[in-house]
C-alpha cells in the first residue's frame, strides 16, 4: 500500500526491461553473434512474462481497475473494430 501508482509502473518498467535483455540474447544467439554470458532458458522467459503480469495486476488495483474486464473489453473493442469475429465472454 505504500507504492503510488508510478512505483508500480517503474517496477512493470524494470521487469519488461528484464524480458527484453533475455530475449535480446536470444536474438543474438539466432544471428550467430558473441557475447551472451549465458543462454537464457524457456523458464527464465516465463518467470520474466510472469513478473511482468504480476506487477501490472498490481499497478491494476492500485488504481482500481479490473484487469481481467479492461482486458476482455479492449480485446472485443479491437476485434470489433478490425472485423475479428472472436470475443471474450464476460461473465
Amino acid at each position: 500500500e505504500s507504492w503510488s501508482p508510478s512505483d508500480w509502473l517503474r517496477a512493470v518498467t524494470g521487469e519488461l526491461g528484464e524480458l527484453a535483455s533475455l530475449l535480446k540474447m536470444r536474438n543474438r544467439e539466432r544471428d550467430g553473434l558473441p557475447g551472451n554470458k549465458f543462454s537464457p532458458t524457456d523458464k527464465q522467459v516465463a518467470d520474466e512474462i510472469a513478473d511482468v503480469l504480476t506487477y501490472l495486476d498490481l499497478l491494476a488495483a492500485a488504481l482500481d481497475v479490473d484487469l481481467g474486464l479492461a482486458v476482455a473489453q479492449k480485446f472485443n473493442e479491437v476485434s470489433k473494430r478490425v472485423g475479428f469475429p472472436d470475443r471474450i465472454e464476460i461473465a
